[in-house]
């Protein structure tokens, strides 16, 4: 495929992106992220890189005397990265401290039904019997 066509850029973008997936993969501490969690990460990661070889390509100022738009979304998308990082470690660590109530889950869960037997014809309930047996 030819880098020209917008299918050899795209296989193309496919393989980096491949490329920064397996080393977050590889990378200990992001092993508790999800498989989404890390695919965002590696396309930060991949536009970080095209966006730096941007700068170190043109500089950081044109030669018009303006600083390279590079830059700012360089500096836009690091953010983006660090941000989408401790989310998902906040998000990780409340999971994982988040304790669990198992009374309260299980009231909301089902209502507590009380069964009020009613005796049968010609035969005392329980109540009726343990009083009678205290009066004797």
């Amino acid at each position: 495929m030819s880098s020209w066509t917008a299918e050899g850029r795209k296989h193309k973008r496919d393989i980096k992106l491949e490329g920064v997936q397996r080393q977050m993969r590889r990378d200990k501490s992001l092993n508790a992220l999800s498989v989404y969690q890390r695919g965002v990460i590696a396309e930060l990661k991949l536009i970080g890189k095209d966006l730096y070889l941007d700068i170190r390509r043109r500089g950081v100022m044109l030669p018009d005397g303006t600083v390279n738009p590079a830059v700012e979304a360089h500096r836009k998308n690091c953010h983006e990265q660090v941000y989408s990082l401790s989310v998902y470690t906040d998000v990780k660590a409340s999971e994982a401290s988040a304790v669990v109530d198992i009374v309260a889950a299980m009231a909301t869960r089902s209502e507590i039904e009380t069964v009020v037997e009613q005796p049968a014809e010609g035969t005392q309930s329980v109540t009726e019997i343990s009083s009678d047996e205290c009066e004797r």
